[in-house]
């Protein structure tokens, strides 16, 4: 799914989010299900994975793929837009983005949701292609670049966020 980076991606995530088993974590833009994947496996069947997708024909691609991989009864799939969450403030133990946030119309208003649903002590990490990958299958114009994308929760959530720039892609971590 992200070429020759995709154990890196993984890898990278997981310690930068630092999830554990139990926890409740949420998913902004599920697309295939591929993060939903990772995240169940790293919370475990007494965590909860709520992912999020705009889109029907993501959620059932997502469906697919957690009910192959035996993942469906941890991941609860949800039609929603990240910048009008449903959920209580401080409902989640973590909240991540892999791969989705250049997709989302109003960047600072959803780092905004994204923050107000995360607990005190909880950690949003987004992980996203960078202007300069050769890899992703998306126009130049529609990715950020890691200054960018580092000012927008600078701007949104007044703090500085963790970033680590990969070239191909980035990885920034908020702990609220």
């Amino acid at each position: 799914m992200f070429g020759p980076f995709e154990e890196e991606i993984k890898k990278e995530f997981l310690t930068f989010s630092e999830i554990k088993e139990g926890q409740v974590v949420l998913d902004v833009g599920t697309g295939s299900g591929f993060a939903a994947a990772l995240l169940a496996k790293a919370v475990g069947t007494n965590g909860r994975v709520y992912s999020i997708d705009p889109s029907e024909n993501a959620l059932e691609k997502a469906f697919s793929r957690l009910k192959e991989e035996k993942l469906d009864k941890i991941v609860v799939l949800k039609k929603a837009r990240v910048e009008e969450l449903s959920f209580k403030d401080n409902f989640f133990d973590r909240v991540s983005s892999i791969m989705s946030f250049h997709h989302l119309s109003d960047p600072v208003r959803s780092l905004k949701e994204m923050y107000r649903v995360l607990k005190p002590g909880g950690i949003l990490v987004i992980v996203d292609w960078t202007r300069e990958t050769t890899v992703a299958p998306h126009p130049k114009e529609q990715l950020y670049a890691p200054d960018l994308l580092f000012e927008f929760i600078r701007k949104a959530l007044g703090i500085k966020p963790i970033l680590r720039n990969f070239g191909e892609w980035m990885i920034l971590k908020v702990r609220k």
